[in-house]
């Protein structure tokens, strides 16, 4: 009996076992060996930049592929353009040349110019010293850790010291020994640029001419009055710094200042919420001294659709006395324009003159780039004007006589053969060993990517920009400074 019933037992389970398999095989498969293939749709990596139809409140260009809400960034939807949104001034005159005349030396030394002339310090707390990190690559600055700024006394190798006491020959002396590299022979500070800047600044920068103001008034009020009743009068007359004490220096005689912030919680520092935390330590960027971002317009604006706006709205300039959109030449444009340029002036670093034929030639090419929005027809225009205006100018061997024909050529043929034209008078000045002219690669770039159906290269235009654009290595500080501001920012009020 008790076999039988173990013999049982075990007939039960194995049928247990198989209905737990068959319903199994009849289940629907979760899980398949097979291989599926699933046709995703994938985004092109062909972005172009969208130039018919630029923004509507400050032309700003966006990518094709921006979405409506990416397109109401850049000026958020026309509010950036006016108040509460905190307004620039136009930069003068030498800063304005220099960022768009000269941007290949400002835009990658302008953090060294502002270095010199802010009046406001900026540490770095990491707990491993202090200090920007060492870096190597193009980058401008790389940051552990978070971000802090002060008020040095006027003892200090900036701003404060050097529009105090007035004291240009120092602030030169200090930048171009420090900053300049002598032995690669390399200028991050060129001595001409940096006297007209520092005199702009004295001329329209408030929190400069503060700063004088106070010198004057150290050295004038220490040896009628005490020091009590000298700082008394010196903060009345001051709108954004006080003065907590002024010493001397026993062994120089100079007088020491020791600066704070109006109306601020501490000492020395500067809040993250100070409406001009950006320009005593960006005075590049906001050259009048305007006030930035602050606690007053918090409630209205948030930090981050003000910070993306900053960077990305294209500013307004004076030009004939009308308001225009500032456009410069794009990379494309200004490879066009150098060669012509070096074909004409000396190549010296200081040469004014080189600087007035790139304004020309900006200008003169400008017109015909934005008097038609065909660009077979731009480049043949821009051709014509090129023959036109450089024809009796050079000393190229039969360039004159090329410019002729091109004149005439462009009149009457297609651009696929003048395509051809300016490649085959190329090629036969290389056949006869002739000097090899920089000013051909202009016409061999327009002759090889801007003419035909498929262009291969970005358009030869000029774009609408700004200066935070234009002096590019100072603007990624200023972004990676502003981010590490917008974290302090948070953990103050949303604790």
């Amino acid at each position: 009996m008790v076999e039988t019933e173990e013999n049982s037992d075990q007939n039960e389970e194995r049928s247990t076992e198989i209905t737990v398999l068959n319903n199994i095989s009849n289940a629907p498969i979760l899980h398949s060996l097979q291989r599926v293939n699933v046709q995703k749709q994938w985004k092109s990596l062909k972005f172009f930049w969208d130039f018919n139809t630029s923004c509507k409140h400050c032309d700003y260009v966006h990518l094709n592929s921006s979405s409506n809400a990416q397109r109401s960034k850049c000026c958020l939807n026309g509010r950036a353009l006016e108040e509460p949104f905190p307004q620039l001034k136009e930069l003068p005159p030498w800063m304005l040349h220099y960022a768009t005349n000269r941007i290949q030396h400002m835009g990658r030394n302008s953090v060294s110019y502002n270095s010199v002339l802010c009046c406001a310090a900026t540490g770095v707390e990491n707990n491993e010293g202090g200090g920007f990190e060492t870096i190597h690559g193009d980058h401008a600055v790389r940051l552990h850790g978070r971000t802090y700024h002060f008020l040095t006394t006027s003892t200090g190798n900036a701003g404060l010291n050097f529009f105090t006491f007035d004291n240009l020959a120092n602030c030169t002396a200090y930048a171009t020994t420090t900053l300049n590299n002598a032995e690669r022979g390399y200028q991050r500070i060129i001595p001409a640029f940096l006297t007209n800047i520092f005199q702009e600044l004295k001329t329209y920068n408030s929190i400069c001419q503060e700063c004088e103001q106070i010198g004057h008034f150290a050295q004038d009020y220490m040896h009628s009055n005490t020091t009590v009743n000298a700082l008394a009068t010196i903060n009345v007359a001051t709108s954004y710094l006080d003065v907590a004490q002024i010493t001397s220096d026993n062994a120089t005689g100079n007088r020491i200042i020791t600066f704070q912030r109006k109306g601020q919680r501490y000492a020395n520092s500067i809040d993250c919420t100070d409406s001009m935390w950006e320009p005593f330590i960006y005075p590049l960027l906001f050259f009048h001294a305007e006030r930035g971002w602050g606690a007053d317009i918090r409630h209205t604006l948030r930090y981050t659709d003000y910070l993306i706006a900053r960077l990305l709205c294209p500013e307004k300039i004076n030009k004939d006395g009308r308001k225009v959109t500032l456009r410069v030449p794009n990379q494309s444009f200004d490879k066009f324009l150098r060669p012509i340029v070096r074909q004409l002036t000396l190549p010296d670093a200081y040469n004014s003159q080189e600087d007035d034929a790139y304004k020309y030639y900006t200008d003169v090419f400008g017109r015909e780039l934005c008097a038609s929005s065909d660009y077979c027809q731009i480049i043949r225009a821009t051709l014509k004007l090129f023959c036109t205006e450089l024809r009796n100018i050079t000393q190229i061997n039969g360039f004159d006589e090329f410019c002729a024909h091109m004149v005439y050529k462009l009149q009457t043929d297609p651009m696929e053969q003048i395509a051809q034209y300016i490649k085959s008078y190329i090629q036969s000045r290389r056949e006869n060993d002739e000097p090899e002219e920089e000013i051909e690669t202009a016409l061999e770039e327009i002759a090889s990517f801007h003419i035909g159906q498929n262009q291969e290269k970005g358009r030869i235009l000029l774009i609408p920009t700004n200066r935070f654009q234009l002096m590019s290595r100072l603007s990624q500080t200023y972004l990676v400074d502003s981010i590490s501001r917008a974290i302090d920012y948070r953990l103050r009020f949303h604790r």
